[in-house]
Order: structure tokens, then C-alpha cells, then sequence
């Protein structure tokens, strides 16, 4: 009987183990998604209260963690279910389509005065560059496999 239950709890030990180190993650971040993050953290404003960041749950997910959760989400509402409908569907609106409302819908949801927008540069053909240069006011910077918009500041000519 004692071998048996020491048999028993070796395999249940080995089990549980394996179960808690194999984790519930889908896949890792990517080196791109983590740069791409990265520069983005490393150029907003972190004086403001507010941020508005339209890119993957993945880059979203680093930049919460390098920001220390001052960036959750991307600015962008969380409802109680922790979904984001409106940056998703912001998000795939971007991929797929060129309205330029996008930029004053990303701004009115996260009360942000400046957006960044992240995008894979496979989905990144000649018109949605055009597009994404008009509506963010500048030119995209590639950072490995992903394409990072920084909305452009526009100059009142009001001398502060």
C-alpha cells in the first residue's frame, strides 16, 4: 500500500507541476510586439493622465507592464468582463477600412490629447499608409515587423 501511494503522489506532484509551469498563455510576445511597445513607452508623454494606444492585446499588454499600469489597455474603456469592444473594433476598423474619424473616436473614447497607433506591417499596403500618414499627421516608423503612428502635434502658433 505505501508504494502505491508514494507512486500516487509522485505522479500527482509530476502533474501538478507540469500543469502550473505550462501556464495559461497562448503564445509568447514576439521580439517586434515587445519593441514596438517599447518604443512607444519610451517616447509618451508620462506627465498626462490620460493615453490612447490602438494596437494588439499583445503590445497593449507590454506596455501596461513597462508603464507599471499607469497604461492599461491602451487608455481605452474596460468593462466589467475586462473586454475592450471599442478598441477592437477600432482596431480591426484600422486594419481594414480608411475613415479618418478613426483619430476623434480614439481621442473621444480615452480622453487623450495625443494617440499611437501599432499595426503589422503585413497588412501595411500603399494606401493604408497613405491613410494612416493623413489621419495621424506623419509618416509610420517600422520596428521590426510592426509599423507605430504617433499622432503628430499640431502647432497653434500661440505663443505660451
Amino acid at each position: 500500500a505505501k508504494p502505491l501511494l508514494v507512486a500516487v503522489c509522485v505522479f500527482w506532484s509530476f502533474f501538478s507541476v507540469t500543469t502550473y509551469t505550462s501556464g495559461p498563455d497562448l503564445r509568447v510576445v514576439s521580439r517586434s510586439e515587445f519593441d514596438s511597445a517599447s518604443f512607444v513607452w519610451e517616447r509618451i508623454d508620462k506627465t498626462q493622465d490620460k493615453y490612447c494606444v490602438l494596437a494588439d492585446t499583445w503590445e497593449l499588454l507590454v506596455l501596461e507592464g513597462l508603464s507599471a499600469g499607469k497604461i492599461v489597455g491602451g487608455g481605452f474603456p474596460i468593462d466589467y468582463q475586462f473586454n475592450q469592444d471599442e478598441r477592437l473594433r477600432l482596431y480591426g476598423k484600422l486594419q481594414y477600412e480608411t475613415d479618418l474619424g478613426a483619430l476623434a473616436e480614439m481621442r473621444a473614447l480615452t480622453s487623450a490629447d495625443k494617440c499611437w497607433v501599432i499595426l503589422p506591417e503585413s497588412i501595411v499596403d500603399e494606401q493604408k499608409e497613405q491613410y494612416l500618414a493623413t489621419m495621424m499627421g506623419g509618416a509610420g516608423k517600422l520596428i521590426g515587423d510592426r509599423v507605430v503612428w504617433e499622432e503628430a502635434t499640431i502647432s497653434t502658433g500661440a505663443v505660451e
